[in-house]
Parts: C-alpha cells; structure tokens; sequence
C-alpha cells in the first residue's frame, strides 16, 4: 500500500506530466495586432554580354569587372527583390526578382557572352522589355541598374520614351577606356558614354563612369540611387491568438522539482510529526 509520501509525489509528477501536455497542445486565447512593414519597389539589374564586353582594358575584362559590379550593387541594396537580365542580340531573363543574395550571385557569375542572342549590343532593348513588363506595376517603385560599354553611339528614342513613360529610373554604369584606340574590328572599341548617359538623364536616374576604376557603388546607391526611386512603406495589420502554453511549463518543472526533492525527505515523518494531537474523553487522536 502507498504511503503519504509516495502518494503526494505521484499526484505532483502526474500534475507535470498534465500541464506539459497541455503546453504542447498550444492553447491560445487573446488576440494581439501585430504591424509589419513592407517596403514596395524592385531594382533590376542588367549586364551587356556582347562580344566587346571581352576586351581586356579592365583586369581581367570588361564582363568580368561588369559582374563584379552588379554583385556589389546587389548586395548594397536594402532587402528589395533584385531581378537580373542579360542583353545582347535580345533580352534575356536569367532571374526573376528575388531576395535570395546567395542566388541571385549565382545567377551573375554564370553570365557570359552566350547568356543572350548574338548580333549587336542592344542594351537599350532592356529599357523596352521593363517599360512593357512594369505595366501591369503602376504604382510599384522601379529602377534598372545597367553595366555595359556603350554599344551604340546613340539611343533609341522609342525605348527611352518607353522608359520615362513606365516610370524606370535608370543608373548606368559605363566600364571600359574611353581612349582606347579603335581597331578593325567592331567588338573592340572605346568605352560610349552618350547613350548610357542619356538613359539616365532623360529617366531622372545617373550616370557613373566607373571606367577603368574601382568605385563605392555601396555609397552610390545608397545616397543616390534610392532616393530617386521615392520607395513607398506600406504597413500590413495582422491579428493574432496569443500562444499560453508557456503558462503551463513553469508550473510543470516547478511541480516536477518538487516531486524530486520530495525523494530524499522521509515525508511520512515529516507529516507525523506535523499532525497536532486532538484530545476527545482522554484519548489522543493522530
């Protein structure tokens, strides 16, 4: 038969092992409102990978830098989702927008010059491809962050307008020599600064001549970019049921505690010890 003892500890490990149940089963009751911000906007970037982009005045070339670039501009950029596009003969999406850096980094230091259609270097054609895919994004925030050596001396006025009409605020950046000496052959020639500047000015973004030099594009985008892209936060309401079940571990641990040091007391003494004696017709009654 059970003592006192025995009994007080098994009622309190029992009362654990209930409440710890209880806890898993997650009660929840109260409701809390939670605000989260999200701030709308997206950058895309885009790297030319035609055949004069491999020209060698940049170490090791001007593809190699123009990657190195985009991953800095990447990861400069604060959690916005980053879509990346190649161009060359056409305009090819390599990633759509995410805000997975490790990714995203993948995807860039795949590019190369059969990352997109031959034939010409046809960066503007970007500005076309965004314009037509923002449409149905009025309001969202966007800006093209575009590394390429020029390409054609001027820009396609239709692809501009297109642009500024989407609302696209463009940063160029412009790698290569620009005194590089002209050769026979039409995939090596100097850096051309007009169109990318062009693009720029006329969508209200900015040109950097990044050149044959190393830049802070960190600063750049930072104190320059993003403020032209007039982000917008939005703050997203949510309610929720208050999770109890850590009520019910305290009480649980505690009444386990209890039940463990109660092991090394000789409780039945203890409580004979505590019992008062009742004196009824001269017997004692324990």
């Amino acid at each position: 038969m059970a003592t006192r003892g025995e009994s007080l500890r098994s009622g309190l490990l029992l009362f654990s092992v209930m409440m710890l149940l209880v806890s898993l089963l997650g009660p929840r009751w109260g409701v809390e409102r939670r605000t989260a911000f999200r701030t709308q906007g997206r950058v895309w970037l885009v790297l030319d990978v035609s055949r004069s982009m491999l020209t060698p005045d940049v170490a090791p070339n001007r593809l190699e830098r123009g990657k190195v670039i985009l991953e800095r501009v990447a990861q400069s950029l604060p959690g916005l989702p980053v879509g990346l596009l190649a161009v060359r003969g056409g305009v090819v999406l390599t990633s759509p927008p995410t805000t997975d850096r490790d990714a995203l980094r993948t995807k860039i230091e795949e590019l190369s010059i059969d990352s997109a259609p031959p034939s010409g270097s046809r960066w503007q054609g970007a500005l076309n491809w965004l314009a037509r895919h923002k449409s149905g994004r009025p309001q969202t925030p966007e800006a093209v962050v575009i590394v390429s050596d020029g390409g054609e001396p001027s820009i396609d006025a239709a692809y501009l307008r297109a642009a500024r009409e989407a609302g696209l605020v463009a940063m160029t950046i412009g790698v290569g020599d620009e005194k590089l000496q002209q050769t026979s052959d039409p995939a090596r020639h100097p850096l051309r600064r007009a169109a990318l500047h062009a693009a720029a000015r006329e969508t209200g973004g900015l040109y950097v001549p990044a050149g044959q030099h190393e830049i802070d594009l960190g600063a750049i985008v930072a104190e320059r970019l993003m403020p032209k892209m007039e982000l917008v936060e939005t703050a997203l309401a949510s309610d929720r049921r208050i999770d109890r079940g850590g009520w019910f571990v305290w009480p649980a641990l505690l009444a386990a505690l209890t039940a463990t040091a109660l092991r090394g007391i000789n409780v039945d003494w203890a409580l004979k010890r505590s019992t008062v004696p009742v004196t009824v017709d001269g017997d004692a009654i324990s």
